[in-house]
Order: structure tokens, then C-alpha cells, then sequence
């Protein structure tokens, strides 16, 4: 068992630094298939035994040892759709929308889309997902599962209908709010009728000007500064600015070693996308940059992944906090239009998110209701094309979920104990400081005593 974990963090290690050249452009290419086939232990036989090891009770700390599980078979799927994900990747490449299917598991935001592609392109995206889902079920059968939700449950212990049963509720408490700020939507005179034209709206183009590309790394420091937290004298996390990447690629973090090496790389371009995408990226690395280099390997690379999504949505939900803005953007002429916007940006994010739970369930049962799943949910038409927005992402609806709402209660917590302007209160940064470093293991410690 000791070299198995040895072997994954060394792989960790190789993987995340690979993905940080690439990115960055010193790799020309991403060796994918040579990491997964040294690193000798996305296997058949590694899941049998981590498996057996799982049910026989004799590890010490049975959470840590079903982590290891999941991030085996996990990378053990991986492995096995290379081919398939690569095809992907490219199409989307194709597309310019790289981030929109990722090789790799980088840390990073799911944007929007504000241009539809052509059906040509879509249909072969199309069937390459069908390809891909049936290809994940027969693997996971091997592995001895009926499907993704089954694995899911068993590695993470939540059921899946609880959670879709919430996410149906919060859909239903939250239509009157939707329907009536979607109605009330400015769009500079354009029609909104598909989710690509809602898409391009809630870009807040009105309000780019507010968002210069050369404040992005400064605003972002100067907040975490007011916290405590100097990224200037923080060795381990470097943040950066790539002028060579396209402007329609996503800001990422890479965690090459947890917490010593870790890498925030945001392309150079301004916008209310590029801004709210480095504090969510940002968001998700602090907990891997404070946590203890003490804590169990297990404890810091392998913690729950809606861990990261609910600190995302913390430091996201900035761009709604009037305080912050007025400190620090120049929105003051524009300021309750902005908010209102970012209002509704985040009722649409929750229920996209939501829809996309939904329809996990409706595909795992053979059901594909997907025009009508996210028509009701957000308000416009879904044709074939629109495919393309979700079903990347459906890979962690779950955790994406619960990490979301976890974020945007524990948001409110803080603004509850230290006010409004928590993001500049030295003893909120303090215990935020505090949490990271004992470790965030689950959703469950996202809060505060």
C-alpha cells in the first residue's frame, strides 16, 4: 500500500508540472499516455487490491484508503479514454473553446459561451460523448458497477437521489426570481432566445471597462493582501500572467506538490469573465496552499473535489459584494446595474448547475431529456449545439453542486461574523488561514465553529 501511494504522488508530481509547461508553452506537447502507463498503478489489479483492502477493514484510516481508491480507478478510466478525450480536446480546440474539455484536471472555472459553433462540428462532439459514456459504463462494469452513479455513491458516501431531490427543489423555490430577472434582462437591444445569446448577455460586456486586463493580478493581490495573505512572499504559490495564451483560454492552477509548488497561471486579457475566473481558480489553490505539509498525503492531494468548488464560489461571490467593489474597481456610476447582473449571474450558475445534476440522473437511467432539463431550468430554447455547454462538465455535477451552494452558505457565515467587508478583516483571514492548514478533508468542514 505505501508504494502505491509513493507511486501516485509521484505521478501528481509528474502529471500537474506537465500540464503547467504545456500550458505555459515550454512543452509543445502533454505526454498523457506515458504518465499514466509509468506511473504503474491505474491497473486492473490495483483496484483489486485497493478494493480488497477497502473491505477488509485492516488500514487505519479507511476514508484515506477509499480516496486513494477513487483517484486510482479514476485515473484508471483516464487512462483507458485517452484516445477518446484526446479527439475531444481537439474538437473543442477547433472550436476555440479549449477549456471546455479538458485533457487534464488542472484547476480551473467553467466559463461561458458566447458563440455558437457550427452543426457539423457539433454532431461529431456529439457522438464522440456517446462513445465516451458507453465506454465509461462498460469499464466501470469490469470494475463491478451498474454506472457512474453507483461508483460515485459507493467513493463518496452521498446518494445521489438526496442530492438531485435538492437540486429539483431549489429549481422549483427559485423559478419566480429566475423567470422575473430574466424577463428584466438588459442586452443592449439583442434578442435572448437560446442559451448561447443568455450566455453572451451575462458576460457584462457594458461593464468591461471596469475591468482593465492590467489590474487583474493586482486586484486579485491587493485582496488577498487585505486578508493576510501576501502572494508576493508566498513561496509556494506562484501567480502569474501569461501573455502567450490565447485570450480564450481559462485561467488554471496546478498543483504540482501539495503545499509546496503551486502554480496560478491566468491569460492576459480583462473582462468580468477573466477577473471572475482568477478568484475562483484562486479560490480553490489557498486551501492546498495553507493546508499542513504534515497532514497525511491523502489529506492533501485527495481531499473532497467540492471542497475547492465551494471555496471558488466564495471568493467569486466578491464580484456581488458592493464593499469590494467600490474598494477596489472603478464601478461607481454603475454599480446597482452590476449588481443586479451579478445577482442573477450567480441564480444562473446554481442552476445550471443544478439542471446538470438532474440530467446525471436522466442519463445514468437511459433518459435523455436534455432540451427540456435545461429549458425549464433556464428559461431559454436548447438545441443539438448547446450540447456541448454541459456535457463536459457533467463528469463532476455532483461535486460541483454541493460544493457551489456549501460556498455560497460558508460566504454568508463569514459576511454574518465579520461584516460586509470581511474580505479586508485580518482575523477572518486569520481563521480562513487556520482551516486551510488543519486540512478541509470534507464538505462538511466548510463552515465556521
Amino acid at each position: 500500500m505505501d508504494t502505491v501511494r509513493q507511486r501516485a504522488e509521484a505521478f501528481c508530481q509528474s502529471f500537474y508540472r506537465a500540464m503547467y509547461q504545456r500550458h505555459n508553452g515550454v512543452a509543445e506537447t502533454l505526454p498523457l499516455s506515458q504518465l499514466y502507463e509509468e506511473s504503474g498503478i491505474f491497473s486492473p489489479d490495483i483496484i483489486a487490491t485497493l478494493k480488497e483492502s477497502i473491505l477488509s477493514l485492516q488500514e487505519p484510516d479507511p476514508i484515506l484508503i477509499l480516496r486513494l481508491y477513487r483517484f486510482v480507478v479514476e485515473g484508471w478510466l483516464r487512462k483507458e479514454l485517452l484516445s477518446l478525450d484526446s479527439s475531444l480536446a481537439e474538437h473543442y480546440d477547433k472550436l476555440g473553446l479549449p477549456s471546455f474539455w479538458s485533457e487534464h484536471d488542472a484547476l480551473h472555472d467553467c466559463p461561458f459561451c458566447p458563440l455558437e459553433p457550427n452543426t457539423d462540428a457539433v454532431a461529431e462532439i456529439n457522438q464522440l460523448y456517446e462513445a465516451r459514456w458507453q465506454l465509461v459504463k462498460d469499464k466501470l462494469a469490469l470494475a463491478g458497477y451498474k454506472g457512474t452513479l453507483e461508483f460515485w455513491e459507493y467513493v463518496s458516501g452521498e446518494d445521489s437521489a438526496k442530492i438531485v431531490s435538492e437540486a429539483e427543489r431549489f429549481l422549483s423555490e427559485t423559478d419566480k426570481e429566475y423567470n422575473d430577472a430574466l424577463l428584466s434582462l438588459q442586452c443592449a437591444g439583442k434578442p435572448v432566445n437560446s442559451r448561447f445569446d443568455l450566455e453572451a448577455c451575462l458576460g457584462g460586456a457594458a461593464f468591461a471597462d471596469g475591468f482593465p486586463k492590467a489590474e487583474l493580478i493586482p486586484t486579485i493581490e491587493d485582496t488577498l493582501y487585505r486578508l493576510g495573505i501576501d502572494v508576493t512572499r508566498q513561496p509556494n504559490l506562484v501567480l502569474e500572467v501569461n501573455r502567450s495564451i490565447d485570450s480564450s483560454t481559462a485561467t488554471m492552477a496546478f498543483p504540482v506538490r501539495v503545499p509546496e509548488e503551486i502554480y496560478a497561471v491566468a491569460a492576459f486579457h480583462g473582462g468580468l469573465d477573466a477577473y471572475e475566473q482568477l478568484l475562483r481558480v484562486v479560490g480553490m489553490a489557498l486551501p492546498k496552499v495553507f493546508i499542513s505539509p504534515k497532514l497525511p498525503w491523502a489529506w492533501r492531494r485527495l481531499p473532497e473535489q467540492a471542497v475547492g468548488e465551494a471555496f471558488a464560489e466564495v471568493f467569486a461571490g466578491l464580484l456581488g459584494n458592493g464593499s469590494w467593489l467600490i474598494d477596489l474597481l472603478n464601478l461607481d456610476d454603475q454599480l446597482a446595474d452590476f449588481l443586479r447582473l451579478m445577482r442573477f449571474r450567480r441564480l444562473y450558475r446554481q442552476r445550471r448547475a443544478a439542471a446538470r445534476v438532474v440530467y446525471t440522473i436522466d442519463r445514468s437511467l437511459g433518459e435523455d431529456e436534455y432540451a427540456s432539463t435545461f429549458e425549464r431550468a433556464l428559461g431559454v430554447s436548447h438545441d443539438a449545439a448547446a450540447h456541448i455547454l454541459d456535457m463536459g462538465w457533467l463528469r463532476g455535477a455532483f461535486d460541483a453542486w454541493r460544493g457551489m451552494q456549501a460556498g455560497i452558505k460558508f460566504e454568508q457565515q463569514l459576511v454574518e461574523r465579520y461584516g460586509p467587508t470581511w474580505f479586508k478583516d485580518a482575523a477572518c483571514g486569520q481563521q480562513l488561514k487556520e482551516m486551510w492548514n488543519a486540512g478541509l478533508y470534507n464538505l462538511n468542514q466548510v463552515t465556521l465553529a
